[in-house]
């Protein structure tokens, strides 16, 4: 093989290993650990903003002697949304802001 060729393989797959790892790097860092009881879903949607650093806004009545399950180990917050909601009647919305109803 030439040089030239040579050369221009290895930066062909140095380029492929990069955009490899900032696509895992990605993905990796949209996971977050959460650890959140099985407790009212009021509280719960209080430790989902804490954990999470995003915000969730729920009218009282909606969520009132509604129970949440318990929540743990690494994931999307979106994921760890949906799992707390389940079994609840109830879906989240996200805002424009960023937010979730």
């Amino acid at each position: 093989m030439t040089r030239l060729k040579t050369t221009k393989l290895s930066l062909t797959g140095a380029a492929s290993l990069l955009a490899l790892s900032l696509a895992a790097g990605n993905a990796y860092a949209e996971q977050q650990q959460f650890d959140i009881e099985a407790q009212s879903l009021a509280k719960a949607l209080l430790e989902f903003n804490e954990q999470s650093g995003l915000t969730v806004a729920a009218p009282r009545e909606l969520v009132a002697d509604k129970r949440a399950p318990a929540v743990r180990g690494s994931m999307e917050p979106e994921m760890a949304l949906e799992k707390i909601l389940s079994g609840s009647g109830m879906r989240s919305n996200e805002l424009s802001t960023g937010a979730y109803t």
